[in-house]
C-alpha cells in the first residue's frame, strides 16, 4: 500500500510540473491588431546626443532610467493606402509609408 501511494505521488508530481512547464511559455502572439493600418501615424522622436548609460550585461535584475533623453530630432510615419499612392499599382501591398 504504501509502495502504491509513493508512486501515486511520484506521478501527480511528474504530470503536474509537465502541464505547469507547458503553460508557462514567454512566447508573444501577434494579431492583426499589432500591425499598423492605413490612417496610423506614428511619431518617432530621437536624441542626437544621449546620456544615458546602460551598464554592462548581468544575470540579475537592472533598472534603465531613459528619463534624461530629449527630442532633437522628431520624425513622423504616416500608413497610406499603396493603391492612392504614385505607382502603387506596381507593387502587392495594400500599406505604403509616408
Amino acid at each position: 500500500m504504501v509502495y502504491k501511494l509513493l508512486l501515486m505521488k511520484r506521478l501527480f508530481s511528474t504530470l503536474l510540473v509537465a502541464v505547469l512547464t507547458q503553460l508557462c511559455f514567454g512566447q508573444i502572439t501577434l494579431t492583426q491588431g499589432d500591425y499598423a493600418s492605413v490612417g496610423d501615424t506614428i511619431i518617432i522622436g530621437n536624441d542626437t546626443i544621449p546620456s544615458v548609460n546602460i551598464g554592462t550585461a548581468s544575470a540579475v535584475s537592472q533598472n534603465w532610467d531613459f528619463s534624461m533623453l530629449q527630442n532633437h530630432l522628431l520624425d513622423t510615419v504616416v500608413y497610406l493606402d499603396a493603391s492612392a499612392t504614385p505607382n502603387g499599382v506596381d507593387f502587392s501591398s495594400n500599406l505604403a509609408l509616408d
